[in-house]
C-alpha cells in the first residue's frame, strides 16, 4: 500500500518532521493526488518503529534522540530484570558477603600458622627439615582453602 507522510503522520501519531527524518533516503514510489510523494507502507512502518541502536562512538556515530534513548535505557533494564530472573546474574551484596566469608576463612587459616608452626619448628634443628615443615603447613592451609564448599 501506498502512503504519504501526512497519513502515516495521522496513522502513528508521529510529527511531520519525525517521520521525514526517520525515512530519509527511501525512494518514493510516486505523486498522490494532492503531489505528496508517496512510499511504499511496507518499507515505511519498519522504518518508524525499529529502535535505533546507534549510540555516540558506534555505528555512523549518530546520537540517540530523547525517545530512542529511553526506548534503549527501558530494554536494557528489562534485558537485566529477565537475566536475575534466570539466576544468569547475582546481585553485587552476595557476591560481597561470599567473598567476604572466604577471605575472612583464608586470613585466619593463614594467621593461625606461626602459632602451630613455632611449636613444631621449637624441637627442630636442621634447616632442610624447618623448610619442609613449613613448606607442608602452607600446602595444608592452601588444600584446606581449596576444600572448602561454604
Amino acid at each position: 500500500m501506498k502512503i504519504s507522510i501526512t497519513q502515516a503522520t495521522a496513522l502513528t501519531g508521529m510529527s511531520y518532521r519525525t517521520i521525514k527524518k526517520k525515512i530519509d533516503g527511501l525512494t518514493p514510489v510516486g505523486k498522490g493526488q494532492t503531489k505528496a510523494f508517496l512510499y511504499e507502507s511496507k518499507e515505511v512502518f519498519p522504518l518508524l518503529y525499529a529502535p535505533r541502536e546507534t549510540q555516540e562512538g558506534q555505528g555512523d556515530g549518530e546520537k540517540l534522540t530523547p525517545r530512542d534513548q529511553l526506548a534503549l535505557a527501558q530494554k536494557e533494564g528489562q534485558e537485566l530484570k529477565n537475566a536475575e530472573m534466570r539466576k544468569e546474574l547475582i546481585p553485587v551484596s552476595q557476591v560481597k558477603e561470599v567473598w567476604a566469608r572466604i577471605i575472612t576463612g583464608a586470613k585466619t587459616r593463614f594467621l593461625a600458622l606461626p602459632d602451630r608452626l613455632a611449636r613444631i619448628l621449637e624441637t627442630i634443628d636442621s634447616f632442610d627439615d624447618r623448610k619442609a615443615i613449613i613448606d607442608e603447613e602452607i600446602k595444608t592451609v592452601l588444600t584446606s582453602l581449596a576444600e572448602d564448599k561454604e
